[in-house]
């Protein structure tokens, strides 16, 4: 039973970890790192280094295994957060408005009309 709970809490931690991993498509297609959360990306690597280090200090790979995974999702994500800086005109909710050079909005007039 203790084996069993410990695979299902690992599995929880790897989800945990690879959740922000979500809006790399955001980042991606979007060219704008404005979707991630910088606080909780560095602070998720941080933790994940320190139990990284912990379960080689105590030789158990059963903390190694989803905190290394965690490290490596955490330097994937600052790499695409270096990669694809934050546009520096965002709107309220830290989502970066597209603006030509003569700063209207690149957004088609269609998505302006729905309200």
């Amino acid at each position: 039973m203790k084996s069993v709970v410990g695979v299902a809490v690992n599995l929880n931690l790897i989800f945990f970890y690879a959740a922000p991993l979500s809006t790399i498509m955001t980042v991606l297609r979007t060219k704008n790192s404005s979707s991630i959360h910088g606080w909780t990306m560095v602070l998720n690597t941080v933790n994940a280094v320190f139990w990284s280090i912990y379960s080689l200090a105590i030789q158990d790979y059963y903390i190694l295994i989803p905190n290394g995974l965690g490290f490596l999702f955490g330097i994937l994500q600052m790499v695409m957060y270096m990669i694809y800086r934050q546009s520096d005109i965002t709107d309220g909710d830290g989502i970066a408005q597209f603006l030509d050079e003569d700063g209207n909005s690149k957004a088609g007039d269609s998505q302006m009309d729905i309200i």
